[in-house]
């Protein structure tokens, strides 16, 4: 199946609930070439039984298998096979939340995503940068380096929001030293400092929130723990704390 047919279709049968296509990136190519490796789409939180219903609904009557990847607080992620002759990865955001952490609202992304092409939206320049870092420097500790350009494109347009919402996840100092590395383009430095930085977070959210924050971290961790089993056939490992 064509990306675009099948894009199409999703659109349709999703505009019907009132929802959006709204991938967070790679959005250029949509709705006829996917220039990412999967698509990741916020989506209210309220709407993932429909999404999920309406993603296996496509499958059943287009003769596509739909396999369940990791299901984690934050995302839900598919497996469409096969959508112009490779399997496509769709992972489904319901919320921006990290170690017990909602550091993005995801109906402030919805309400304020701009049409693109057709039927697909694009988030606003400033939630575009802070999920596209976010992702990588709180959720995976490190710094996307190959959205270097068009994070540093993005604080042209955007910096007073984007620094505005940076603030909010990081504080004033670890902002400003954020955007300070990232226009010099300071990759080193970046992930030197990742580790305190994510932990600053925590700490900066702990003190407010201390149950909610231990809880993220601990269940995060023992879903971690129990995806890492499974992929390795039981062996034990050690991982950073953060």
């Amino acid at each position: 199946m064509r990306l675009s047919n099948f894009l199409t279709i999703l659109a349709r049968r999703t505009e019907r609930q009132g929802l959006k296509i709204i991938p967070l990136r790679n959005y250029e190519g949509f709705p006829t070439t996917n220039v990412g490796r999967d698509i990741d789409m916020v989506i209210g939180a309220g709407s993932l039984d429909v999404w999920v219903s309406t993603l296996k609904a496509i499958a059943n009557d287009n003769n596509l298998r739909i396999s369940s990847m990791a299901q984690y607080e934050y995302c839900r992620q598919f497996l469409i096979h096969t959508i112009d002759g490779v399997p496509l990865e769709i992972d489904l955001i319901p919320r921006f939340w990290w170690r017990g952490i909602v550091w993005l609202k995801e109906q402030d992304v919805i309400d304020d995503a701009i049409p693109y092409r057709d039927f697909i939206w694009r988030p606003a320049e400033h939630h575009e940068f802070v999920v596209t870092l976010n992702h990588s420097y709180l959720h995976g500790g490190f710094y996307p380096r190959k959205y270097a350009a068009r994070l540093r494109c993005l604080l042209d347009v955007a910096e007073p929001r984007i620094t505005s919402l940076l603030t909010s996840v990081y504080g004033q100092k670890n902002t400003d030293h954020l955007i300070e590395m990232i226009r010099l383009d300071d990759f080193k430095q970046l992930d030197v400092q990742n580790f305190s930085i994510r932990l600053d977070v925590i700490f900066r959210y702990g003190r407010h929130n201390p149950l909610s924050v231990a809880n993220g971290i601990l269940s995060s961790y023992a879903y971690d723990y129990w995806l890492r089993l499974k992929r390795i056939g039981g062996e034990a490992f050690v991982d950073r704390f953060i």
